[in-house]
């Protein structure tokens, strides 16, 4: 197979994987979207390796589109960064196997204390899936590519949902120009904005 056959053949795998997850939506979407609306702390974002990569472009997005948020590594958290979670907060955690270790302790340490989890995660046996107060359960995708090894159907199809997410709830909150451009006042995106 050619290379540009190739390279199209993984942007097909990838988008079919997003039209997957975008037909398998349900309520439980809306659901999320009116619990981030009701948030009174901030929306914490977590994950390892490429879903920790995902979660961390997510609590970006969020942030900049009106929901404050920001990332916590699993790892960190039990080494004392658990002090950045209160009660107030929502947690949105992202695990294809929904078993990572590092994320355990987070994730017991939500349940005692009583904080939402939002859970993404392919594995409706996990602890993370179990665990959450709200789930989105992701097919079990085919990664792309040769060897169908390297997350590649799976992110993106999470990074799709996690932005599907923030925007709907910038559009509940009537989040407008002028807002955006207050969280971007430098760079050539902040200075386009009339």
């Amino acid at each position: 197979m050619d290379k540009l056959t190739f390279a199209k053949n993984i942007l097909q795998k990838e988008s079919d994987g997003i039209i997957q997850i975008m037909n398998s939506l349900d309520e439980e979407f809306s659901s999320i979207v009116d619990a981030i609306l009701n948030l009174k702390g901030h929306l914490i974002t977590t994950g390892i390796g490429k879903s920790g990569n995902i979660a961390t472009k997510l609590a970006s997005t969020f942030a900049s589109t009106g929901t404050p948020s920001f990332f916590v590594h699993p790892a960190d958290s039990s080494h004392g960064d658990l002090g950045m979670i209160t009660k107030d907060d929502i947690i949105l955690a992202l695990s294809v196997s929904g078993n990572t270790i590092e994320m355990l302790n987070l994730l017991n340490f939500a349940h005692f204390n009583k904080i939402p989890v939002i859970g993404f995660t392919s594995n409706s046996s996990s602890t993370l899936y179990k665990i959450s107060t709200f789930r989105i359960l992701f097919p079990k995708f085919e990664e792309a590519g040769e060897l169908k090894l390297a997350p590649s159907t799976s992110s993106t199809s999470m990074l799709a949902v996690g932005d599907a997410l923030a925007l709907t709830v910038s559009m509940s909150k009537n989040f407008r120009k002028e807002d955006f451009k207050k969280y971007h006042p430098g760079g050539a995106l902040g200075q386009s904005i009339k």
